[in-house]
């Protein structure tokens, strides 16, 4: 998720994978997008349900509702979190706990992610984040090259990556054990 200022610069405000919901707001009334939403894994199997249904379901207050509310926390916490993680942490950390965010979300070691958004994620400007990803890479935790991202070393990722990943994922394992189920699949 990404916030675009009105100078057209953007800074990363979120990520959300497998286990989340995108535009959840429009369920509680919301008639317009607040941030943008920018898939980094083409053909990654998202589902889409209209607002209509999805508001049905959220006056419901069914196991779908319960779902939701419980990510819309998590995600006020990774928001709070991601505040004080790009105001106290170095590039290189933050670059490593969005790369390890990122690998959890696509559940794959290879993905596709230009300098460019790369530079979007981290809040700084493209030459900074190619110099950040090149550090990464000598010490052998990633490859990245022309525009592909593969994790070679997530132990050593994770371990270059600040405090705030493990407190994200900390916020994420407590409120979202396993993450949302796949539509069609049995709430938890």
């Amino acid at each position: 998720m990404t916030r675009v200022m009105r100078d057209g610069r953007m800074a990363e405000v979120g990520t959300i994978g497998r286990e989340g919901v995108v535009g959840f707001a429009a369920g509680f009334g919301e008639d317009r997008a607040t941030s943008d939403a920018m898939v980094r894994i083409p053909n990654g199997g998202a589902e889409t349900m209209s607002v209509r249904a999805f508001r049905s379901e959220m006056e419901r207050q069914g196991a779908l509702f319960r779902l939701v509310t419980r990510f819309m926390h998590a995600s006020h916490l990774m928001v709070a979190q991601l505040v004080a993680c790009n105001a106290l942490h170095s590039a290189e950390e933050r670059c490593a706990r969005s790369l390890v965010l990122s690998h959890d979300r696509v559940g794959r070691n290879n993905f596709k992610l230009s300098h460019e958004f790369l530079a979007v994620m981290l809040g700084v400007r493209r030459p900074t984040a190619t110099i950040v990803a090149g550090a990464l890479q000598r010490a052998g935790h990633i490859s990245y090259k022309r525009g592909q991202m593969k994790i070679l070393n997530r132990r050593g990722l994770e371990q270059a990556s600040c405090e705030c990943y493990r407190t994200m994922q900390e916020h994420y394992e407590r409120l979202l054990p396993g993450g949302l189920p796949l539509w069609g699949a049995q709430p938890r």
